[in-house]
């Protein structure tokens, strides 16, 4: 492990990663939100909208 900072890293695993990965797309899957729409949040972005 090597320190970063006040925290303690290891070293990357690839791995690790992809599960993660995939564990954040299937749960998004679960959410059935629908496609993202791009336009629809920068314009919200540039009219203040949090």
């Amino acid at each position: 492990m090597r320190e970063v900072g006040a925290f303690k890293a290891s070293t990357p695993d690839p791995t690790q990663a992809a599960a993660a990965a995939q564990r954040i797309r299937d749960r998004a899957a679960a959410l059935n939100l629908g496609p993202f729409n791009w336009s629809e949040w920068k314009a919200d972005r540039d009219a203040g909208r949090p």
